[in-house]
């Protein structure tokens, strides 16, 4: 019988098949053997590690080679996978990872994370202000229709106005303050008025601070006018903008228009798109007034746009937030969230105790005391006591404390050790016919049937369900 002989350098698991002239050799065989691992008489020591035997129409690794009566016994084993390499790459099989063919968004998992991870910031500069603006809902006329919302007329008030304001309302004990004015006003004495009087911040029933400018609820230029305290007008110095449009729209871009970054790896061979994914990915947006807004990795790809949109209720200052997501122009909502971005003010204002009777007016001396702005009555009372000035407030305590006013996107990237393609593949999960692939190859419950040996082809699935090599 006659076989070719080659030295081949190929994978064990491989379907390679040897390529060349190879060397030519007549052997016997050694009585009675398996044709999957016979044992060939040959009288010269072969040097070769593969022999093709074209009768037995199989490829043989060549095992072991011992000397025995003047004779070289070569034991060989069928290389199966070389052998039946067309039957096995015309046979479609369920491949769960391959190195020529990926789905770039199946997470793998075979590869271990660095302990450090990566961290990115980026940075956007966002439409709320430092300054913001000064609301008060007051009882008051209006100049509009439109002006009222639950009973109360709205003012916006930049710094410098709330200024004016609040130095004109504490200046009430002068002699031309807010409550000689007011009495003038009804035609009353300051001691008829004192039975009937509400103090001024009795007409102010909300006040907050909000990080928005005052163009953005009032227009680019605000209209201003005097603020209307019950049928009362403050002086032409203390002015306010009326308030007609109770909810602000803040849109997009201005507020925030931060892209997602891609993972460092991402475009390494073996890696892909998965990799912008949990676990190896995470994202939050830090946003001035609002707080950290967890980003869902599996849901924000590179390159998208990270979207927040404001509608901003301005009787209370509270606001519904829109988390976009914007890919190839358009936008789907992700998230909505509720919060706070008015800043309640308290107003704190001291009152001295005022009855209706003659009897309990304060007196002089208790008025010069506590500044009661009624002046001195004419009856003396015992009233001393009742005229320590006592604090109120209105509304609650709050506030914001930042140190700039960007919204940050912060990006952490886990990154893993170098993948091994060539020796492990990188995930398919999808059903090939094997001779569309090359290099590694593991499929999952390989079946296939050759011309081959039920034991053979029992290997040949064997091969296929742990890793091999199509070549």
């Amino acid at each position: 019988m006659t076989g070719t002989l080659y030295t081949v350098t190929k994978k064990p698991n491989s379907t390679g098949q040897p390529s060349g002239t190879g060397t030519p050799v007549s052997f016997t065989l050694k009585g009675a053997c398996s044709i999957q691992a016979p044992v060939l008489l040959v009288k010269e020591r072969p040097s070769a590690n593969y022999i093709q035997i074209p009768s037995f129409g199989r490829y043989y690794w060549i095992t072991d080679i011992t000397y025995e009566l003047g004779e070289w016994a070569v034991s060989c084993v069928c290389d199966v996978l070389a052998t039946y390499k067309t039957e096995i790459g015309a046979s479609s099989q369920y491949v769960t990872r391959a190195a020529s063919a990926q789905d770039p968004y199946l997470i793998d998992n075979l590869y271990p994370t660095r302990a450090l991870p990566e961290v990115t910031q980026k940075d956007q500069a966002t439409i709320f202000s430092g300054i913001g603006t000064y609301i008060l809902g007051v009882v008051g006329q209006s100049s509009t229709s439109a002006g009222k919302a639950k009973g109360l007329t709205y003012y916006a008030l930049t710094t410098a106005q709330m200024e004016d304001f609040a130095r004109w309302a504490s200046a009430w004990s002068t002699a031309d303050s807010f409550g000689q004015a007011f009495a003038t006003a009804i035609n009353q004495t300051v001691d008829t008025f004192a039975g009937q009087l509400l103090h001024i911040f009795d007409y102010i029933k909300t006040a907050f601070w909000i990080p928005i400018p005052i163009t953005n609820i009032c227009g680019g230029t605000p209209a201003t006018g005097p603020i209307m305290l019950g049928g009362y007008s403050t002086p032409s110095a203390v002015t306010a903008s009326q308030i007609s449009n109770f909810n602000v729209i803040l849109d997009a871009t201005p507020l925030v228009g931060l892209y997602i970054p891609a993972h460092p790896q991402e475009s390494d061979p073996g890696v892909g798109p998965w990799i912008n994914a949990a676990p190896y990915t995470s994202h939050y947006l830090d946003v001035p007034f609002v707080g950290e807004i967890p980003l869902d990795a599996n849901v924000f790809k590179p390159g998208d746009a990270v979207v927040l949109t404001a509608d901003i209720s301005i009787i209370d200052g509270s606001a519904e937030m829109c988390l976009h997501r914007e890919r190839d122009g358009s936008r789907i909502i992700i998230n909505r969230i509720q919060t706070q971005l008015g800043v309640p003010i308290p107003i704190a204002v001291v009152r001295g105790d005022v009855a209706g009777a003659a009897g309990s007016i304060i007196g002089g001396v208790a008025s010069a005391l506590t500044g009661n702005f009624l002046g001195a009555a004419a009856s003396v009372g015992n009233a001393l006591s009742q005229a320590i000035p006592q604090p109120k407030t209105m509304g609650g305590l709050s506030g914001y404390h930042w140190g700039n006013l960007l919204a940050h996107l912060v990006s952490t990237h886990w990154v893993i050790v170098d993948p091994d393609v060539a020796q492990h593949g990188t995930p398919l999960c999808a059903v090939r016919q094997l001779s569309t692939l090359s290099g590694y190859v593991l499929c999952e419950n390989a079946e296939i049937s050759t011309s081959g040996t039920r034991a053979e082809n029992e290997e040949i699935m064997n091969y296929l369900n742990g890793g091999f090599y199509y070549e």
